[in-house]
């Protein structure tokens, strides 16, 4: 007699309290990181309603345009003010649902339904995404993989496409680009989920429909609300392109367990030609690519699977540069982790069924050392100064896990290690502008009051906005220069 099928919706609040479990220490952490500045110190949450027009139209430049991140934070922000847990819980909502919609979908799969649990479970867990869910600025990759989830749920259904379902579909696509603009690769899933399955194309009204929303959303980016990019790679094309493909190997090696889980990293552009590097990246990048055609012709469904999450890390490769400091981040890897243990459990289920009795086995030890690496991994985040310890630690060639470590020692007291910290950030990174305000700080408040000037004067060359306009004017008015002070804390207000 076969075992009785399990409940979805049994599984479904199995997959919320784990997930309330495994990040429990998470609601109760402090605001760090991207938090501090995108949701306490952005005007478009805690300040006064700015308007429509202002929040799609015109953001700060300053600001990543996203403006259904800023509206959600600012709601959540109206309720419980800066009480971390509002922000935090929601996340876990967010995350367990998307464990949902990924079980739904591996249950949609040919294949052992006994095993599409287990799939979700890991996903769940992946002790990747504890970044995620620690900052409230990260909303924007569970957002986006809730919608790509969810249209991958619905054009997973081999009936034809109604006219409610196109416009949920379309719906869905504007909704996440106004969350992050890689929700742009949500048609190139949706085409790589197609793949050669049995049921008939789309619809060609929804491709249609699709185009329309990315040509305007395209042209709303290139107009009032751009993004700066940053300088090439390495310096030169070849490196860049080298570089990204240093980044998409760098990201792929972190399945199935991240081995160097972190706020920051340590990865640099790929160094002069000739390199032994520089020659490995092509070899690796086409080892991947022989796996992947390999698994598409074994199984077509594996090779969706590896289409999946290998299109999902295509916007994280920096191509288009738009990364500086860190090229590589535990969250590039949310929604593809889900294409990862999309091809895991799928492989699971082709195995011989006399030794498939064992995949259940083998993926519980797995999903329990998940659980142990969160339930750590998240303990780190009461305690900033031992996060970012440890952050520093896991990448110490990277300037902004060095200068976050000082900016907590400052906050802290602790002066001299404070200011080895935020020197070694500017050796790193000598335009990288946060250490800067940090060290004048600690000189002044350590009465070195000539060299915050000095480096307040440094800040100021490198970039005379109003920040280094004010900062500079309060060290001269400490320093007894009244008349110049006064000057600069003028221009700090033009």
């Amino acid at each position: 007699m076969l075992p009785k099928e399990r409940s979805p919706g049994w599984e479904c609040l199995g997959l919320f309290a784990v997930v309330a479990v495994a990040f429990a220490f998470l609601v109760q952490a402090p605001f760090v990181y991207d938090d501090l500045r995108y949701v306490l110190g952005n005007p478009l949450v805690t300040g006064p309603w700015p308007g429509w027009k202002t929040l799609l139209l015109r953001p700060d430049p300053s600001l990543a345009y996203e403006p259904l991140i800023a509206l959600e934070h600012r709601i959540l922000y109206s309720w419980a003010g800066a009480q971390p847990w509002i922000y935090r819980g929601s996340s876990l909502v967010l995350h367990a649902a998307n464990a949902c919609l990924l079980l739904a979908l591996l249950r949609r799969w040919p294949g052992d339904k006994s095993l599409a649990f287990w799939g979700a479970l890991l996903f769940a867990l992946y002790p990747a995404h504890v970044e995620v869910l620690a900052l409230s600025t990260f909303k924007t990759h569970l957002e986006v993989a809730l919608a790509a989830l969810l249209v991958l749920n619905i054009l997973e259904d081999e009936k034809a496409l109604s006219a409610a379902v196109l416009a949920a579909c379309w719906a869905l696509f504007a909704f996440a680009l106004l969350c992050k603009e890689t929700a742009l690769l949500i048609p190139l899933l949706a085409a790589a989920a197609g793949g050669k399955s049995k049921k008939p194309v789309p619809d060609a009204r929804l491709w249609a429909g699709w185009g329309v929303i990315a040509s305007a959303y395209v042209a709303l980016r290139l107009g009032p609300a751009p993004r700066p990019l940053e300088p090439l790679m390495g310096g030169s094309l070849g490196r860049h392109a080298l570089t990204s493909g240093k980044i998409g190997l760098w990201l792929a090696s972190q399945f199935p367990l991240p081995w160097n889980p972190g706020l920051e990293h340590s990865l640099a552009p790929v160094g002069p030609w000739p390199s032994l590097e520089a020659l490995l990246i092509p070899a690796g990048l086409g080892a991947c690519a022989m796996m992947a055609a390999a698994l598409l012709r074994k199984d077509h469904l594996l090779g969706k699977a590896a289409a999946l999450m290998s299109l999902s890390l295509l916007p994280f490769l920096n191509i288009i540069p738009l990364f500086n400091f860190s090229l590589v981040a535990d969250r590039y890897l949310y929604l593809a982790s889900a294409g990862f243990f999309l091809l895991l459990v799928r492989f699971c289920s082709l195995i011989k069924a006399d030794r498939r009795t064992y995949a259940p086995i083998a993926l519980g030890a797995l999903a329990f050392l998940y659980a142990a690496m969160d339930w750590r991994r998240s303990s780190l985040f009461l305690d900033p100064l031992e996060l970012w310890k440890q952050t520093a630690l896991a990448a110490p060639r990277n300037p902004r896990a060095r200068a976050a470590l000082g900016a907590e020692c400052l906050k802290r007291g602790l002066y001299p290690e404070a200011e080895a910290e935020l020197k070694e950030a500017l050796a790193l990174a000598p335009a990288y502008l946060e250490p800067y305000m940090d060290l004048g700080v600690l000189y002044s408040q350590t009465g070195r009051i000539q060299e915050a000037l000095r480096i307040a004067q440094a800040r100021l060359a490198l970039r005379p906005d109003a920040a280094a306009w004010h900062n500079l004017g309060v060290f001269q008015m400490k320093a007894g220069k009244t008349k110049e002070g006064l000057l600069s804390l003028e221009k700090g207000r033009e």
